[in-house]
Protein backbone atom coordinates (compact mmCIF):
# COMPACT_ATOMS: atom_id res chain seq x y z
CA UNK A 1 0.00 0.00 0.00
CA UNK A 2 1.69 3.33 -1.23
CA UNK A 3 0.09 6.41 0.80
CA UNK A 4 -0.01 10.19 -0.41
CA UNK A 5 -0.90 13.24 1.16
CA UNK A 6 -2.91 15.74 -1.60
CA UNK A 7 -2.17 19.73 -0.93
CA UNK A 8 -5.16 21.62 -1.35
CA UNK A 9 -4.55 25.31 -3.83
CA UNK A 10 -5.55 28.94 -3.69
CA UNK A 11 -5.20 30.98 -6.13
CA UNK A 12 -3.43 34.36 -5.24
CA UNK A 13 -4.20 36.15 -8.43
CA UNK A 14 -6.62 34.99 -11.18
CA UNK A 15 -7.70 36.56 -14.28
CA UNK A 16 -10.11 35.03 -16.47
CA UNK A 17 -9.60 36.13 -20.56
CA UNK A 18 -11.66 35.42 -23.63
CA UNK A 19 -12.68 32.07 -25.04
CA UNK A 20 -10.63 30.42 -27.46
CA UNK A 21 -11.43 28.35 -30.44
CA UNK A 22 -11.55 25.04 -28.19
CA UNK A 23 -14.22 27.25 -26.10
CA UNK A 24 -11.95 27.46 -22.61
CA UNK A 25 -11.01 30.58 -21.37
CA UNK A 26 -7.47 32.16 -21.40
CA UNK A 27 -6.68 32.19 -17.67
CA UNK A 28 -3.53 33.62 -15.41
CA UNK A 29 -3.54 32.92 -12.31
CA UNK A 30 -1.20 32.64 -9.89
CA UNK A 31 -1.36 29.19 -7.71
CA UNK A 32 0.06 28.22 -4.41
CA UNK A 33 -0.41 24.59 -2.54
CA UNK A 34 -1.39 25.03 0.84
CA UNK A 35 -0.95 22.16 3.54
CA UNK A 36 -4.28 21.21 4.03
CA UNK A 37 -4.64 17.55 2.56
CA UNK A 38 -6.49 13.88 1.36
CA UNK A 39 -5.10 11.01 2.15
CA UNK A 40 -4.80 8.92 -0.78
CA UNK A 41 -3.49 5.12 -0.56
CA UNK A 42 -2.87 2.85 -3.37
CA UNK A 43 -2.57 -0.59 -3.50
CA UNK A 44 -1.36 -2.17 -7.07
CA UNK A 45 -1.86 -5.69 -8.13
CA UNK A 46 -5.44 -6.11 -8.07
CA UNK A 47 -7.49 -7.78 -10.26
CA UNK A 48 -10.27 -5.38 -10.32
CA UNK A 49 -10.29 -1.31 -9.62
CA UNK A 50 -11.83 -0.08 -6.81
CA UNK A 51 -12.49 3.06 -5.40
CA UNK A 52 -13.44 3.57 -1.75
CA UNK A 53 -14.03 7.24 -0.38
CA UNK A 54 -14.47 8.18 3.07
CA UNK A 55 -15.46 11.91 4.30
CA UNK A 56 -16.92 13.24 1.05
CA UNK A 57 -19.16 12.58 -1.64
CA UNK A 58 -17.47 12.06 -4.65
CA UNK A 59 -20.22 11.00 -7.14
CA UNK A 60 -20.22 7.97 -9.26
CA UNK A 61 -16.76 6.14 -9.18
CA UNK A 62 -16.89 5.85 -13.50
CA UNK A 63 -16.76 9.90 -12.95
CA UNK A 64 -14.14 10.45 -10.54
CA UNK A 65 -11.05 11.84 -11.20
CA UNK A 66 -9.19 9.26 -9.53
CA UNK A 67 -11.21 6.74 -12.22
CA UNK A 68 -10.23 8.88 -14.71
CA UNK A 69 -6.51 9.25 -14.09
CA UNK A 70 -6.11 5.54 -13.68
CA UNK A 71 -7.69 4.93 -17.41
CA UNK A 72 -6.03 7.34 -19.00
CA UNK A 73 -2.45 6.34 -17.51
CA UNK A 74 -3.04 2.33 -17.84
CA UNK A 75 -3.63 2.89 -21.56
CA UNK A 76 -1.05 5.19 -22.05
CA UNK A 77 1.32 3.18 -20.86
CA UNK A 78 -0.58 -0.44 -21.24
CA UNK A 79 0.32 -0.87 -17.03
CA UNK A 80 -0.03 -3.97 -15.62
CA UNK A 81 -3.18 -5.21 -13.29
CA UNK A 82 -5.65 -2.84 -11.40
CA UNK A 83 -5.41 -0.79 -8.46
CA UNK A 84 -7.82 0.02 -5.36
CA UNK A 85 -7.68 3.37 -3.93
CA UNK A 86 -8.90 4.55 -1.11
CA UNK A 87 -9.29 8.43 -0.59
CA UNK A 88 -9.81 9.90 2.85
CA UNK A 89 -10.94 13.36 2.27
CA UNK A 90 -10.38 16.19 4.37
CA UNK A 91 -10.89 18.77 2.13
CA UNK A 92 -14.33 19.86 1.13
CA UNK A 93 -15.62 18.77 -2.33
CA UNK A 94 -16.06 21.33 -5.43
CA UNK A 95 -14.47 23.66 -3.06
CA UNK A 96 -12.59 25.34 -5.26
CA UNK A 97 -9.04 23.92 -3.48
CA UNK A 98 -8.43 21.31 -6.11
CA UNK A 99 -9.54 18.43 -3.76
CA UNK A 100 -10.73 16.12 -6.23
CA UNK A 101 -7.69 17.27 -9.18
CA UNK A 102 -4.88 16.30 -5.76
CA UNK A 103 -6.16 12.79 -5.55
CA UNK A 104 -5.90 12.23 -9.16
CA UNK A 105 -2.21 13.56 -8.67
CA UNK A 106 -1.70 11.00 -6.37
CA UNK A 107 -1.95 8.50 -8.86
CA UNK A 108 0.13 9.90 -11.40
CA UNK A 109 2.96 10.23 -8.39
CA UNK A 110 2.30 6.82 -7.65
CA UNK A 111 2.54 5.36 -11.41
CA UNK A 112 5.67 7.32 -11.66
CA UNK A 113 7.06 5.87 -8.84
CA UNK A 114 6.44 2.37 -9.77
CA UNK A 115 6.84 2.27 -13.57
CA UNK A 116 6.88 5.10 -15.50
CA UNK A 117 10.06 8.08 -14.44
CA UNK A 118 9.54 11.45 -15.24
CA UNK A 119 5.61 11.59 -15.37
CA UNK A 120 5.24 14.65 -12.96
CA UNK A 121 6.52 16.28 -15.85
CA UNK A 122 3.73 15.32 -18.07
CA UNK A 123 1.27 18.81 -18.19
CA UNK A 124 0.10 17.09 -22.07
CA UNK A 125 -0.99 14.00 -19.97
CA UNK A 126 -2.24 16.25 -17.37
CA UNK A 127 -4.49 18.58 -18.85
CA UNK A 128 -6.29 15.75 -20.43
CA UNK A 129 -7.66 15.06 -16.60
CA UNK A 130 -8.52 18.72 -16.16
CA UNK A 131 -7.34 22.38 -15.88
CA UNK A 132 -5.81 22.52 -12.39
CA UNK A 133 -3.79 18.99 -12.88
CA UNK A 134 -0.92 20.20 -14.04
CA UNK A 135 -0.13 22.16 -11.69
CA UNK A 136 -1.44 20.08 -9.05
CA UNK A 137 1.73 17.67 -10.03
CA UNK A 138 3.90 20.32 -9.81
CA UNK A 139 2.32 22.15 -6.81
CA UNK A 140 4.48 24.59 -4.72
CA UNK A 141 3.70 28.26 -6.12
CA UNK A 142 3.50 28.85 -10.34
CA UNK A 143 2.18 30.94 -12.62
CA UNK A 144 -0.25 29.16 -14.69
CA UNK A 145 -1.45 30.15 -18.12
CA UNK A 146 -3.73 29.54 -21.24
CA UNK A 147 -5.81 26.73 -19.59
CA UNK A 148 -4.42 25.33 -17.07
CA UNK A 149 -1.42 23.50 -19.45
CA UNK A 150 1.39 26.14 -18.98
CA UNK A 151 2.95 25.74 -15.41
CA UNK A 152 5.56 28.07 -14.66
CA UNK A 153 7.43 27.33 -10.98
CA UNK A 154 7.76 30.73 -9.29
CA UNK A 155 10.15 31.87 -6.22
CA UNK A 156 7.80 30.63 -3.69
CA UNK A 157 6.83 33.81 -0.70
CA UNK A 158 8.09 33.66 2.29
CA UNK A 159 5.86 30.90 4.55
CA UNK A 160 2.65 32.45 4.65
CA UNK A 161 -0.47 31.53 7.40
CA UNK A 162 -3.97 31.68 5.29
CA UNK A 163 -7.21 31.83 7.17
CA UNK A 164 -9.29 29.12 4.95
CA UNK A 165 -12.94 29.53 5.25
CA UNK A 166 -15.63 27.10 3.45
CA UNK A 167 -19.27 27.79 3.60
CA UNK A 168 -19.92 24.03 3.03
CA UNK A 169 -21.74 24.07 -0.01
CA UNK A 170 -20.26 22.99 -3.84
CA UNK A 171 -19.44 25.14 -6.75
CA UNK A 172 -19.90 23.46 -10.09
CA UNK A 173 -16.90 25.59 -12.10
CA UNK A 174 -18.99 25.14 -15.35
CA UNK A 175 -22.00 26.60 -13.58
CA UNK A 176 -20.14 29.78 -12.76
CA UNK A 177 -18.32 30.14 -16.02
CA UNK A 178 -21.49 30.07 -17.56
CA UNK A 179 -22.97 32.85 -15.17
CA UNK A 180 -19.64 34.59 -15.97
CA UNK A 181 -20.02 34.80 -19.42
CA UNK A 182 -23.48 35.78 -19.54
CA UNK A 183 -22.51 39.55 -18.43
CA UNK A 184 -18.60 39.68 -18.28
CA UNK A 185 -17.05 42.22 -16.29
CA UNK A 186 -14.36 44.08 -17.54
CA UNK A 187 -11.15 42.08 -17.58
CA UNK A 188 -8.48 43.15 -14.91
CA UNK A 189 -4.74 44.09 -16.07
CA UNK A 190 -2.55 40.83 -15.73
CA UNK A 191 1.21 42.23 -16.59
CA UNK A 192 1.56 44.27 -13.35
CA UNK A 193 0.57 41.47 -11.34
CA UNK A 194 2.68 38.84 -13.17
CA UNK A 195 5.92 41.13 -13.72
CA UNK A 196 5.61 41.44 -9.57
CA UNK A 197 5.35 37.52 -8.94
CA UNK A 198 8.48 37.31 -11.00
CA UNK A 199 10.48 39.33 -10.02
CA UNK A 200 9.71 37.97 -6.42
CA UNK A 201 7.46 41.10 -5.17
CA UNK A 202 5.50 38.86 -3.07
CA UNK A 203 4.39 42.48 -0.81
CA UNK A 204 3.05 44.08 -3.85
CA UNK A 205 1.40 41.13 -5.30
CA UNK A 206 -0.34 40.74 -1.60
CA UNK A 207 -1.88 44.10 -1.66
CA UNK A 208 -3.74 43.78 -5.04
CA UNK A 209 -4.55 40.21 -4.76
CA UNK A 210 -7.94 39.47 -7.16
CA UNK A 211 -9.83 36.68 -8.82
CA UNK A 212 -12.10 37.98 -11.57
CA UNK A 213 -14.98 34.93 -10.79
CA UNK A 214 -15.55 37.32 -7.35
CA UNK A 215 -18.65 39.32 -8.65
CA UNK A 216 -20.30 36.65 -10.12
CA UNK A 217 -20.19 34.32 -7.64
CA UNK A 218 -21.36 36.94 -4.82
CA UNK A 219 -23.58 37.39 -7.38
CA UNK A 220 -24.92 33.80 -8.09
CA UNK A 221 -24.28 32.96 -4.68
CA UNK A 222 -25.06 36.25 -2.44
CA UNK A 223 -24.68 33.83 1.24
CA UNK A 224 -20.88 34.58 0.52
CA UNK A 225 -21.19 38.05 1.10
CA UNK A 226 -21.38 37.04 5.01
CA UNK A 227 -18.39 35.44 5.15
CA UNK A 228 -16.75 38.83 3.30
CA UNK A 229 -18.41 40.69 5.57
CA UNK A 230 -16.61 38.58 8.82
CA UNK A 231 -13.45 38.09 7.18
CA UNK A 232 -13.53 42.48 6.89
CA UNK A 233 -14.41 42.71 10.21
CA UNK A 234 -12.10 41.00 11.97
CA UNK A 235 -9.51 43.21 9.56
CA UNK A 236 -8.58 40.67 6.93
CA UNK A 237 -8.67 40.94 3.17
CA UNK A 238 -11.02 38.15 1.95
CA UNK A 239 -10.23 36.40 -1.62
CA UNK A 240 -11.96 34.21 -3.82
CA UNK A 241 -9.78 30.82 -4.36
CA UNK A 242 -10.57 29.71 -7.62
CA UNK A 243 -14.53 29.49 -8.57
CA UNK A 244 -14.97 28.87 -4.81
CA UNK A 245 -16.81 28.48 -2.75
CA UNK A 246 -14.08 28.86 -0.45
CA UNK A 247 -13.08 32.38 0.66
CA UNK A 248 -9.31 32.70 2.13
CA UNK A 249 -7.17 35.84 3.74
CA UNK A 250 -3.65 36.02 4.17
CA UNK A 251 -2.85 36.52 7.79
CA UNK A 252 0.27 37.13 9.59
CA UNK A 253 -0.22 35.92 13.30
CA UNK A 254 -1.87 32.41 13.00
CA UNK A 255 -2.42 31.88 16.67
CA UNK A 256 -4.77 35.79 16.42
CA UNK A 257 -6.45 33.75 13.09
CA UNK A 258 -7.30 30.59 15.00
CA UNK A 259 -9.04 32.51 17.31
CA UNK A 260 -10.56 34.63 15.06
CA UNK A 261 -11.44 31.28 13.32
CA UNK A 262 -13.26 30.22 16.03
CA UNK A 263 -15.86 33.11 15.95
CA UNK A 264 -17.38 31.87 12.74
CA UNK A 265 -20.74 31.33 13.04
CA UNK A 266 -21.23 27.40 12.55
CA UNK A 267 -24.32 28.25 9.93
CA UNK A 268 -21.45 30.38 8.04
CA UNK A 269 -19.45 27.35 7.42
CA UNK A 270 -16.04 25.82 8.99
CA UNK A 271 -12.54 27.56 9.37
CA UNK A 272 -9.08 26.54 9.50
CA UNK A 273 -5.63 28.05 9.65
CA UNK A 274 -3.23 26.60 7.25
CA UNK A 275 0.37 27.04 6.34
CA UNK A 276 1.72 27.61 2.15
CA UNK A 277 3.39 24.11 1.17
CA UNK A 278 5.91 23.13 -1.71
CA UNK A 279 4.76 20.30 -3.30
CA UNK A 280 1.11 19.47 -4.41
CA UNK A 281 1.36 15.20 -3.68
CA UNK A 282 3.74 14.32 -0.62
CA UNK A 283 4.67 10.69 0.02
CA UNK A 284 3.50 9.88 3.30
CA UNK A 285 7.15 9.03 4.27
CA UNK A 286 7.70 13.46 3.72
CA UNK A 287 4.83 13.78 5.47
CA UNK A 288 5.76 12.42 8.96
CA UNK A 289 9.77 13.73 8.71
CA UNK A 290 7.83 17.13 7.90
CA UNK A 291 8.80 18.15 4.91
CA UNK A 292 5.25 19.52 4.33
CA UNK A 293 5.36 22.30 7.18
CA UNK A 294 2.23 22.16 9.15
CA UNK A 295 -0.49 19.62 8.48
CA UNK A 296 -3.88 20.99 9.12
CA UNK A 297 -7.36 19.49 9.54
CA UNK A 298 -7.41 16.04 9.75
CA UNK A 299 -11.04 14.15 10.82
CA UNK A 300 -11.30 12.22 13.45
CA UNK A 301 -9.21 9.00 12.80
CA UNK A 302 -7.13 10.36 10.10
CA UNK A 303 -4.77 11.52 12.68
CA UNK A 304 -4.04 7.97 13.38
CA UNK A 305 -2.19 7.79 10.17
CA UNK A 306 -0.39 10.64 10.95
CA UNK A 307 0.45 9.70 14.57
CA UNK A 308 1.23 6.32 14.28
CA UNK A 309 5.10 6.22 13.12
CA UNK A 310 5.47 7.89 16.27
CA UNK A 311 3.81 5.81 18.20
CA UNK A 312 5.87 3.10 16.90
CA UNK A 313 9.41 4.21 17.82
CA UNK A 314 10.22 5.32 14.40
CA UNK A 315 10.86 8.70 15.32
CA UNK A 316 12.70 9.59 18.75
CA UNK A 317 12.76 12.63 20.88
CA UNK A 318 15.56 14.63 19.21
CA UNK A 319 14.43 13.91 15.55
CA UNK A 320 13.97 17.11 13.58
CA UNK A 321 10.19 16.81 13.24
CA UNK A 322 7.06 19.03 13.65
CA UNK A 323 3.77 17.46 13.37
CA UNK A 324 0.92 20.17 14.04
CA UNK A 325 -2.29 18.78 13.36
CA UNK A 326 -5.43 20.93 13.81
CA UNK A 327 -8.59 18.35 14.64
CA UNK A 328 -11.69 19.97 13.22
CA UNK A 329 -14.36 17.78 13.90
CA UNK A 330 -18.07 17.94 14.83
CA UNK A 331 -17.14 20.12 18.50
CA UNK A 332 -14.80 22.10 16.74
CA UNK A 333 -12.19 20.83 19.12
CA UNK A 334 -8.13 20.72 18.53
CA UNK A 335 -5.33 19.10 19.39
CA UNK A 336 -1.48 18.78 18.23
CA UNK A 337 1.21 16.63 18.65
CA UNK A 338 4.74 18.45 18.10
CA UNK A 339 8.37 16.99 18.30
CA UNK A 340 11.26 19.13 17.77
CA UNK A 341 10.28 21.39 15.37
CA UNK A 342 12.12 22.08 12.24
CA UNK A 343 12.73 25.47 10.24
CA UNK A 344 10.55 25.77 7.24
Amino acid sequence: MEVFYTAAKVNFFLRIGAKGRDGDHDLTSVMQSVAFFDRVAIAFGQTEFSLRVVGGDAGPVAGNIVTKTWRLLKETFSLPGEIAVSSDKRLPVAAGLAGGTGNGAAIFQAVADRYVPGLMDRPDLARRIGSDMPFCLRGGTALVEGSGEKVSALSPPPPMWLLLVNPGFPIATKALFAAYDEAPPPQTAKMAQVAAVRRGDWAWLRRDLRNDFTGVALKTYPELENIYAWFRAGGYRPLLSGSGPSVYAIVDDAEQARAYGASLPPAWGRAWTVKTAEKGVYREREIVAGEAGTVSTAPPGGIWALRRPILSGHFKPGDRLLMEVQVADELGSAARWCGKPSVF
